[in-house]
């Protein structure tokens, strides 16, 4: 609703009902318009949650979808999040493998998770560290209240085993953002 034109007062008068009633109409309108505002920014914008991982995932041939890292957090309703992954992966060949993003409305995510990403990448290199992978993948649609997202790796060709790595000193990360309407 727009603002109403209201006549300005006219002084040593009393206000007219209609006039009265325009300026409450306008406080209404601008109170509205407020709430609205709220609700698009009253969530924490920016960094939500993460998670990070010290020990590695494989070595293996990675032949079923296999969960490299997960977080849970609060997601609300009508909210886009974005998801950062970072990890180091060591291969024995130079396999290819699918990444799936999958997320659950529960405390985990399973293999039959809802899908949100999809890429392909490669093992690289046999046998050398590969420089620093990240996976950058949004999400909005998803359930209001608990929410487990995870990262899933399995093997789409070749034969070798792959070694997704972390330790302490090299650790893995998954951070959530909230970016927003």
């Amino acid at each position: 609703m727009a603002n109403v034109p209201m006549t300005d007062a006219v002084a040593n008068t009393v206000a007219v009902a209609a006039e009265y009633n325009k300026a409450l109409a306008n406080i209404r309108d601008l109170d509205a318009r407020l709430r609205v505002l709220e609700a698009a920014t009253a969530s924490s914008l920016g960094r939500i949650a993460g998670s990070r991982r010290t020990t590695g995932v494989g070595p293996s041939a990675f032949t079923t979808e296999t969960l490299i890292q997960a977080v849970t957090f609060t997601a609300q309703n009508g909210r886009r999040y974005r998801f950062t992954m970072d990890y180091q992966n060591v291969a024995a060949d130079t396999s290819y493998f699918g990444v799936w993003g999958r997320y659950a409305a529960a405390a985990t995510v399973t293999n039959t998770g809802t899908q949100f990403y999809y890429r392909d990448t490669s093992g690289g290199t046999p046998g050398n560290w590969e420089g620093p992978k990240v996976i950058i993948a949004e999400a909005a649609g998803l359930p209001a209240g608990q929410v487990t997202v995870g990262f899933f790796v399995r093997r789409t060709g070749g034969s070798g085993s792959t070694d997704f790595r972390a330790d302490a000193g090299q650790p893995s990360f998954l951070w959530v953002d909230d970016v927003g309407i």
